[in-house]
């Protein structure tokens, strides 16, 4: 198999192992946490193998400090909260609640899984478009987001870089509402695995090509234009699935050009875990970005 073909096929084949794996696993009578936690670790495991065959940018490739913070990041933000807590709660309400959950009526539980699958999936990502969308132009909420932009070069594993305050907020509305509906435990873990895998690719160093899929997902091709240190290329791309939210409501981006400068405009922004849990909080951080993203707009 040549390179260019291997760039095509990464993407799809590792998404479809991933889900493939947890669709056989959960539904032979698999425990269903180590079900969707298994399939996720497998397609982390080799999206970081692709990313030292064929990596996208050599200089993106990770500083050990890097690695050492954001694999703080995953163990205690992206998994222990909420991941591992947070989905192991899901898990547990979602069983004992199931048909008798307050708004239970609303969700379609006669259908097949996988049409539930997708409609969870479309419905989460849609709620999760306008709450990143709102991270960027409040300012409130673009303080703790930036947390997530103040990385200047990707790789799989800092996709966990969030701040807990806004784990919250993504709790709140790709898992909660639900909860509420009763949705199957089943179905909640189709998307963990889809957004989980997708979401290391977003930010996975791999030579990656696409085609068409990038009219239909959010591919690392749209997510790294995300990234970029200009405001007027990072505000675009919002959604974590179905690209099909940004380009309904105009927010799509897909330059030909390679991505240029990651991160935030503002030099002074802290880099360690522990700094970044407090930046929110440090006002003279924002006046400084808010200056300097003005001279851009300008």
């Amino acid at each position: 198999m040549n390179e260019k073909t291997m760039n095509y096929l990464i993407y799809p084949a590792v998404v479809s192992l991933a889900v493939g794996i947890y669709a056989f696993s959960s539904g032979h009578g698999g425990n269903l946490l180590i079900s969707a936690f298994g399939a996720v670790v497998l397609g982390a495991m080799l999206i970081a193998v692709f990313e030292q065959i064929v990596p996208y940018q050599l200089k993106w490739r990770p500083r050990p400090q890097d690695v050492k913070d954001d694999l703080l990041y995953t163990i205690f933000i992206q998994i222990a909260v909420p991941k591992l807590l947070g989905f192991f709660i899901v898990l547990l309400l979602a069983d004992q609640v199931g048909p008798h959950a307050p708004f239970a009526g609303i969700w379609p539980r006669n259908w097949p899984v996988p049409a539930q699958a997708l409609l969870l999936i479309a419905s989460a990502d849609f709620m999760r478009y306008w709450l990143h969308r709102l991270s960027h132009t409040a300012p409130v909420m673009w303080r703790l987001h930036a947390v997530h932009h103040s990385t200047d070069r990707l790789y799989w594993l800092n996709t966990s870089r969030f701040h807990p305050i806004e784990k919250i907020f993504h709790f709140t509305l790709d898992s909660l509402p639900f909860i509420l509906m009763g949705v199957d435990p089943h179905v909640i873990g189709f998307w963990f695995v889809l957004y989980s895998v997708n979401g290391f690719f977003q930010h996975s160093n791999i030579r990656l090509r696409f085609g068409l899929l990038s009219g239909i997902f959010s591919t690392a091709e749209l997510h790294r234009w995300h990234h970029s240190q200009n405001p007027a290329e990072s505000n675009s791309n919002y959604a974590n699935a179905f690209i099909i939210w940004d380009r309904l409501f105009g927010t799509y981006s897909r330059p030909t050009s390679e991505v240029g400068t990651l991160g935030l405009l503002n030099p002074e922004y802290p880099m360690g875990i522990i700094q970044q849990m407090k930046a929110p909080f440090v006002n003279e951080l924002y006046r400084h970005n808010a200056s300097s993203q003005q001279k851009i707009n300008d």
